[in-house]
């Protein structure tokens, strides 16, 4: 074997999804304000605003990948996804900032806090000014999660990028 041969050991490497959206002037996104101020019971006072893009498409990686993270492929490849971005502490989230993805039997669902409105903004923006939309994912977990998951599962996102074209 030479040194340019990559070896790839099934359940070793944490896994990644790529997802993509063709946006235009028909693609709408939905962006939500909450306030909920402190009542005479209760000690809260926090805003929240959510960015929500859906139909996106989680894209099926190249063969080499159906050798590294092959379960994770299967179980992710042409589903459909939303994306919400949220900025502040949504209840039904938790107050944790770690985003996360959820798989159901027939979507995926993310939710990723992000650090300010000014970053949120930035990306409601870039969603209207662009043609297409692309989301890496790198999941916490390995490939050999996924070997028992079918229809219902959770796991963490070390990192999310998203570019647009």
């Amino acid at each position: 074997m030479n040194s340019t041969d990559k070896i790839y050991v099934k359940g070793n490497d944490k896994v990644i999804a790529i997802l993509k959206r063709t946006l235009g002037s028909g693609a709408s996104n939905e962006i939500s304000y909450e306030t909920t101020l402190n009542s005479f019971n209760e000690k809260c006072d926090s805003s929240t605003i959510t960015l929500e893009i859906d139909k996106l498409r989680v894209v099926k990686l190249d063969e080499a990948w159906d050798v590294k993270q092959p379960n994770d492929n299967k179980l992710l490849t042409n589903r459909i996804a939303t994306l919400v971005i949220y900025y502040g502490n949504v209840e039904s989230f938790g107050n944790g900032t770690a985003p996360s993805i959820q798989i159901t039997k027939d979507s995926v669902f993310i939710a990723w806090r992000v650090e300010s409105v000014e970053y949120l903004t930035s990306i409601a923006t870039s969603l209207k000014h662009n043609s297409e939309l692309s989301i890496k994912i790198d999941l916490t977990v390995n490939d050999d999660f996924f070997e028992a998951q079918r229809d219902l599962c959770n796991a963490d996102i070390g990192k999310i990028s998203i570019t647009f074209n």
